[in-house]
């Protein structure tokens, strides 16, 4: 949904020559909200729309919920790894 303005938002921040540690947690704030709003635009699909998932898609996004889940843990807690 949000492609266009997530991608200008990560541009602007590769573009910089000095990235302090505001710049680029603010960055990743940004990429994880619009992972999270995609997410939830899909579970929303999926249990009001009556949308049906195969099961290669349903791993996948499972996969993408697990992988979100830590990168949220790790920009709440300071962290390198998980």
């Amino acid at each position: 949904m949000y492609k266009e303005k997530a991608r200008k938002d990560y541009l602007a921040l590769a573009k910089c020559r000095k990235r302090g540690a505001k710049k680029i947690r603010k960055a990743i704030r940004k990429q994880l909200q619009y992972v999270r709003r995609d997410l939830g635009y899909m579970e929303n699909l999926i249990e009001n729309n009556g949308v049906v998932l195969s099961v290669s898609d349903a791993e996948l996004l499972d996969i993408l919920t697990t992988v979100y889940e830590q990168q949220r843990y790790m920009f709440e807690n300071s962290t390198h790894s998980v």
